[in-house]
């Protein structure tokens, strides 16, 4: 069966593109997307509008997709390997290149760099853009012409980057099969490892599944190999690709002999482009807002190459996650109303900051003063916190805590109680799913526990209408566990 193939140019014109999806009779039905992010406004499209019918739409990421391949291929149960979130990664990079360095310490001159803080952050892309493209180790080694080695043992260690780079590959990729692990760039191609191992199981489900690749313009060559072998295993596959009107090599490209005939559309419509440069970040940011706001006014660049200011609900913002927060300042200072599309992080509000807080004084015995006023948090428990006594008292420690807040506050034991889960959580290695979920009973244990953050704070900052988008965040974050 051959790879179905459509373009789009905008979101759109993705409704009547899915409505061709479903004619098949797949008992399986998978939408693939590049990014989290890509996730909602797709559910969007096919729950909003209807397009998908009755039900939640199986949409996932390729690591999510491992897992139900996994669960299909009844592989879960046998030990099968695990992913390694980001942390992970960066943790085993620090470490392989740390044993390296102590290898070198009395021995050959290694370039510069290497001791600079940002090299292991250049280190780790590049061996996860290796990963992507499923470039095997040996492979690498091929290429700089290198004799060969026993996935780096007793390879010799060579000043020349590219040597160094292959040395610390063949390290972090053998580190990961020793301990039945793999990196997230690496999804697509233990997927396809996983169906081939598994042939007989993996050709009745793919016989009844169809998978809708959404919003790639190109796959990596670990994602073609996959959707080559989801195709051969009889899968039937539908791919939305974005329209750039640029002559590219895009996954149309790539899939060309899969498809019985390369799509064609009229020329993407034009999109006007107004450039404007600045000096830095910041006068980039400064720029864009203050020339916002004059077209508001009928005044700028922007309203002579525009025309009429289209209104705020109708404009957006892309911009990278770092500079979130630089933003989010000069909008506020020139009163642009607006909101953030993909909602705020549990880590960017006073939720994650009270608790990282509790964590701290977890790490410090509970010490006296400090843990007595952060219970007395006006947002923390329902009643008021009898502070005086507590310092009086002076409970050091968690049982002696426990115990003054069981026979002064018993109100308070339970949000306390509930904190030490968190960070005991935390130290004995707690899953994310666990540890959001014990932020979620943080915020939902009634009125005299934490629950009602939101309602709490809302009534807190009456009086402070600056502080209303802080509340807003919190809520959302609730709301997002």
């Amino acid at each position: 069966m051959p790879v179905n193939i459509l373009e789009y140019q905008f979101a759109e014109e993705l409704s009547p593109l899915l409505k061709e999806t479903f004619k098949s009779n797949a008992r399986y039905l998978y939408f693939l997307v590049p990014g989290t992010g890509d996730r909602r406004w797709l559910r969007d499209t096919l729950v909003g509008e209807g397009t998908f019918g009755g039900g939640e739409p199986t949409i996932l990421r390729w690591e999510e997709l491992y897992r139900e391949t996994a669960a299909r291929l009844h592989t879960d149960k046998q030990s099968p390997e695990r992913q390694i979130d980001p942390p992970d990664h960066w943790l085993i990079v620090r470490y392989i290149l740390e044993e390296l360095l102590k290898e070198t310490s009395m021995g050959k001159n290694l370039p510069p760099a290497i001791h600079k803080a940002g090299f292991i952050s250049i280190l780790g892309s590049t061996m996860r853009e290796l990963l992507r493209e499923e470039v095997l180790p040996e492979d690498l080694s091929k290429s700089l012409e290198c004799n060969g080695c026993d996935r780096g043992r007793d390879c010799p260690i060579d000043e020349s980057p590219d040597r160094l780079l292959c040395l610390l590959y063949h390290r972090y990729t053998a580190y990961l099969e020793s301990r039945g692990l793999f990196d997230s760039a690496q999804a697509a191609t233990v997927i396809r490892k996983l169906i081939e191992k598994n042939p007989e199981e993996s050709s009745s489900w793919l016989r009844t599944a169809s998978f809708v690749f959404t919003g790639f313009l190109s796959f990596t060559h670990g994602q073609l190999l996959l959707l080559r072998c989801l195709h051969d295993m009889g899968a039937n596959l539908t791919v939305l690709v974005p329209a750039t009107g640029l002559d590219i090599h895009n996954a149309i490209r790539q899939l060309e002999n899969l498809i019985d005939e390369i799509p064609h559309r009229a020329n993407c419509r034009p999109l006007q482009v107004l450039e404007m440069e600045s000096g830095d970040q910041r006068l980039e940011i400064e720029h864009l807002v203050r020339n916002l706001a004059l077209w508001e006014r009928k005044e700028g660049p922007l309203h002579k190459a525009a025309g009429p200011f289209p209104g705020w609900e109708d404009l957006a913002i892309s911009v990278d996650e770092n500079r979130l927060p630089l933003v989010e300042e000069v909008l506020k200072r020139y009163r642009i109303p607006y909101f953030i599309d993909d909602g705020p992080k549990v880590a960017s509000t006073p939720l994650w900051k009270a608790v990282s807080r509790f964590r701290e004084l977890h790490g410090r015995g509970f010490p006296t003063n400090e843990t007595a006023w952060f219970l007395a948090e006006p947002f923390l428990p329902a009643k008021e916190f009898p502070l005086e006594t507590a310092l009086e008292a002076a409970p050091r420690g968690r049982k002696e805590w426990k115990d003054f807040l069981g026979n002064r506050y018993p109100e308070g034991l339970l949000v306390f109680e509930t904190l030490l889960s968190f960070a005991d959580s935390i130290e004995s290695g707690g899953s994310p799913a666990e540890i959001l979920e014990i932020l979620k009973n943080l915020t939902t244990q009634g009125d005299t526990g934490i629950g009602g953050w939101d309602r709490t704070l809302s009534e807190l900052v009456v009086p402070f209408t600056g502080l209303d988008e802080e509340v807003r965040k919190l809520s959302g974050a609730i709301r997002e566990l």
